[in-house]
């Protein structure tokens, strides 16, 4: 009995060349030299450098199966100055389920029926996830995201000369849709997109009524909670104490706290309130989300802080085990093995690049350490964090390291609104009509935070509104309901 096709993981994939232009695709079957279902190499320059954690699809005989992991390989040379592990990681399981049907059905991926594309496997696999879908198996989120790896897979291949002419409109049809949009000027106007007839349409992302739809739905920490946070936090040890600290007085993203060097704080700009701006995002070496340049204010005690922390033994036993080294071009948040709890996209590149010498992790090995994306501090927060602050308060939150960011969004944003309200009673009492608007805490907010769309900021506003009008509700509520139960039922649950 043959097994389940599977997928490989390559810890430290090392391609020196490969040259794909050299490919003989036999026009009837998948196979791509003479008795072989091995592509040929042959010297070349189309792919070279390292790629750690690179996933290799397998065949439930064991061979490797020679479409998915040519396409995994073709994609890989045209776009390896932007490898990343999840992307690659994703794209194989969203194959691997691919795999697993056509052997299941016994059916190849390059073989369609002529006249009905309901008897073709690219459909047949798209019925198997709509059905999936209905049962509860798998999300249409999923079910959307699998489908459009395989439409990529397709016509990646024909793109790259490997299927013959005619097998891309076999296995999908283009369609064209008309999407009316609102531009710039306020004008009405058609966006014509390409669509294939295999996508599956995935529901439309709904505001949670008791969240803040920002990369996520996100869950403000209230006061009680805050303070509960950092007692339990004080115990924790230093670097982490000031990886969570940096997120609350900040709002930065997981990504940019993890990623944030040693060089780029100490470039930082001192501002006339004594605090620190650093730049962030694309052509810096501290990530943000789409690359997105960001002036991240740091509190001058927070500053302060991170200098400090930088300079201690514990920080400095930190880098010499890693892979920059006891160098300002360092991260500043590293554990005690001297990984980095975020791998910066610049790190990728550089351990990529055979004539890159900094440290290069040559006297520790670190080559072969995997990317990382904040796993330690989910894995702390799920099995450190929680738990503790459950045995003070059963009821505490689940809670995710991106809800700090809600967190210092509407610490700030009530901040602000506390100064309008004092501001304008002062102007009040003058006479003066120099009052400040909603409108000027809701910019100010949206530039701290760095969102591209004000609407995101304004949802802090409303979650604000709401959460206080549910509160009024809920009290008025309880208040009638109260009337209504005696006063000897309520002696009984005191006695309780």
């Amino acid at each position: 009995m043959s097994k389940e096709a599977c997928i490989k993981i390559i810890p430290q994939m090392e391609v020196l060349w490969a040259d794909f232009e050299n490919l003989e695709p036999d026009r009837s079957t998948p196979t791509y030299s003479p008795g072989s279902d091995t592509p040929t190499y042959s010297p070349g320059s189309d792919i070279s450098g390292f790629f750690p954690q690179f996933p290799v699809l397998v065949k439930g005989n064991g061979e490797p199966w020679t479409l998915g992991n040519l396409y995994l390989l073709r994609r890989l040379a045209l776009k390896s100055d932007r490898y990343e592990v999840e992307t690659y990681n994703s794209i194989a399981k969203s194959l691997l389920k691919y795999l697993r049907f056509l052997e299941r059905e016994n059916l190849d991926p390059l073989k369609f029926h002529p006249r009905i594309p309901l008897k073709r496997p690219t459909y047949r696999f798209r019925s198997l996830l709509l059905e999936q879908v209905s049962t509860g198996e798998i999300s249409p989120s999923t079910a959307s995201s699998t489908i459009n790896a395989i439409i990529n897979f397709y016509k990646g291949l024909a793109s790259y000369g490997v299927l013959e002419s005619g097998v891309l409109e076999k296995a999908h049809t283009e369609k064209e849709i008309l999407l009316p949009i609102i531009t710039s000027s306020g004008f009405s106007k058609l966006l014509t997109i390409s669509s294939s007839d295999l996508a599956i349409k995935k529901p439309t992302s709904s505001q949670s009524p008791d969240g803040i739809r920002d990369g996520g739905s996100l869950f403000p920490l209230s006061k009680n909670q805050q303070e509960l946070l950092f007692e339990q936090l004080r115990n924790s040890e230093h670097c982490i104490f000031i990886f969570f600290l940096f997120a609350l007085m900040t709002g930065a993203r997981i990504q940019t706290v993890g990623t944030l060097r040693i060089e780029t704080l100490r470039s930082a700009q001192k501002t006339s309130d004594g605090d620190y701006i650093v730049r962030v995002g694309t052509g810096t070496k501290v990530d943000t989300k789409k690359g997105r340049i960001h002036r991240l204010i740091i509190p001058r005690t927070l500053y302060q802080t991170l200098l400090t922390y930088i300079d201690s033994p514990s920080a400095k036993r930190r880098r010499k085990k890693s892979y920059y080294g006891d160098f300002d071009n360092n991260y500043i948040f590293l554990t005690r093995t001297g990984t980095p709890y975020y791998t910066s996209k610049i790190e990728k590149q550089e351990r990529r690049n055979p004539d890159y010498h900094s440290k290069v992790g040559l006297e520790t090995g670190a080559k072969g350490a995997s990317p990382k994306s904040g796993e330690a501090i989910r894995k702390y927060i799920g099995e450190v964090l929680l738990p503790n602050l459950r045995k003070k308060d059963p009821n505490f939150p689940n809670f995710s390291f991106h809800d700090l960011r809600a967190t210092f969004g509407m610490n700030l944003l009530e901040t602000l609104l506390r100064y309008i309200d004092e501001h304008n009673a002062k102007e009040k009492q003058k006479g003066s009509d120099n009052f400040i608007g909603t409108q000027w805490a809701i910019e100010q907010v949206q530039e701290r935070m760095g969102h591209a769309n004000i609407n995101t900021t304004i949802g802090y506003l409303n979650y604000r509104r709401n959460s206080q009008w549910r509160a009024k509700i809920i009290s008025e509520v309880e208040d009638q309901l109260m009337q209504y139960i005696p006063e000897s039922a309520l002696a009984i649950l005191g006695d309780r």
